[in-house]
């Protein structure tokens, strides 16, 4: 073989060798896009199974969203027994506060006699026979303040002076820190049907 013949085989050798480095190199980015692929598809069947498996016995979800195949609860049979608690159950209650934390005292006192009518007047003595506590939770009433920058013109240069807001004021309405989070939990109530939705479709 002359020497002419040799180089012009190793030209050719080289073309090929850099032809399969380009083909090996483009097979391992398929390669890593599928891999790529196959790890998200895995976490997404991972997902939609975890979602089949959930229903109102593992989850906070209520019955009716149950899927159609999950098989009811068998109800139970009557028994013949009243609801409610048996007698001779000793009822549970929050214990009454201490008088001297109790914001009013109303005392209601009988008008007329049950016996024979005739009326009950306030100078009689009175004996406790009950005590019952409501505990109520006052109406929160917003308070609105209104800040203004105001302009004044020296009396001396003529200069318009501008009182410049602070920032947590830039807006024309805003919250103040201590109402934020009162906001934020009534939007959070509104807001709560409308998540459960998104999330469970």
């Amino acid at each position: 073989m002359q020497l002419s013949e040799a180089l012009q085989r190793i030209e050719q050798l080289e073309k090929q060798l850099a032809a399969m480095m380009v083909r090996l190199e483009m097979s391992e980015r398929r390669s890593e896009q599928y891999r790529v692929e196959n790890e998200r598809l895995r976490l997404r069947v991972a997902d939609l199974e975890m979602r089949v498996r959930t229903d109102s016995d593992t989850s906070h979800r209520p019955p009716s969203m149950d899927p159609p195949w999950k098989k009811r609860h068998a109800s139970k049979e009557p028994t013949g027994q009243k609801a409610g608690a048996k007698r001779g159950h000793k009822g549970v209650r929050r214990s009454l506060v201490p008088v001297e934390q109790v914001d009013e005292v109303l005392e209601h006192r009988p008008q007329r006699c049950e016996g024979c009518g005739q009326a009950l007047g306030h100078t009689l003595p009175a004996y406790l026979l009950e005590r019952v506590q409501l505990t109520e939770i006052p109406q929160i009433q917003a308070k609105i303040v209104e800040h203004r920058s105001l302009e004044v013109c020296c009396p001396h240069c003529r200069t318009r002076n501008a009182y410049r807001l602070p920032t947590h004021l830039t807006s024309s309405t805003s919250f103040t820190t201590a109402s934020r989070p009162i906001f934020g939990a009534n939007l959070s109530l509104c807001l709560l049907p409308n998540l459960k939705r998104i999330l469970y479709p």
